[in-house]
């Protein structure tokens, strides 16, 4: 699952620059067809990735507090090595909450949709449990599915760790120019939406289709990508 698809319209400012410490990288001026009401952005085709803006996210750095208790400078799939481990594989018929039975018959028609992903505290993701009265903690919609592929241990709280540096704030200068991305009728934030589906991509990237986390009182696996998820079913 590699980020190779760009959106052809993109145009890129070649007289502007970015990123006073890190590797340079020009100001993305992006441009779309003109319509009445802009639409959500639909990373789920990478629509908004530019070239460059994935060459700027793999080779932005900062400094990390590693296990080993020494202090280095790396990039995010950097960050996601230190903090995954395999497990064995998934193979199971798992639960996932919903608000409504309006969204979980959409999901059943239409699958699970990566634009929608706003849970990430062990990778951003689908979240499922292998108990129903577990998930039915968090929503009353139940929705039960097969799932199946290669899944890692997630260390508790990485997600937030890269999420509370710079990285936040230097995706968001890179879309400030997108057509809707100041609106404040998406959430969560368009630029959050980037991080969450570039770091999902690298998982995916890296072999997993799952991730299982546990802080003591939750543990839960995430599904990272949609296509090992399969047979969904309301229960």
């Amino acid at each position: 699952m590699k980020i190779n698809s760009y959106n052809s319209n993109l145009k890129i400012n070649k007289k502007d620059s970015m990123a006073k410490k890190h590797t340079k990288i020009n100001k993305l001026n992006f441009t779309s067809n003109k319509t009445e009401q802009a639409e959500p952005v639909d990373l789920s085709k990478n629509k908004f990735f530019n070239p460059e803006l994935k060459e700027y996210l793999d080779k932005h750095t900062f400094l990390y507090n590693c296990e080993d208790g020494k202090v280095r400078n790396l990039n995010v799939l950097q960050i996601l090595e230190q903090n995954t481990y395999p497990l064995s594989d998934v193979d199971m018929e798992m639960y996932h909450s919903t608000p409504s039975k309006e969204i979980a018959q959409k999901i059943i028609k239409e699958g699970f949709n990566t634009k929608y992903i706003s849970r990430t505290m062990f990778g951003p993701g689908f979240y499922f449990s292998p108990s129903q009265a577990d998930a039915m903690n968090y929503y009353r919609a139940i929705l039960k599915a097969d799932c199946k592929g290669k899944c890692a241990k997630i260390k508790t709280g990485f997600y937030s760790d890269i999420w509370q540096k710079e990285l936040k704030n230097e995706v968001s200068k890179l879309t400030r120019s997108i057509p809707g991305y100041k609106s404040n009728i998406y959430f969560p934030s368009n630029s959050e939406k980037i991080t969450n589906e570039y770091i999902r991509t690298l998982l995916c990237d890296m072999g997993y289709d799952f991730g299982y986390g546990s802080n003591g009182r939750t543990h839960c696996y995430v599904a990272f990508n949609p296509d090992a998820i399969t047979n969904i079913q309301l229960v």
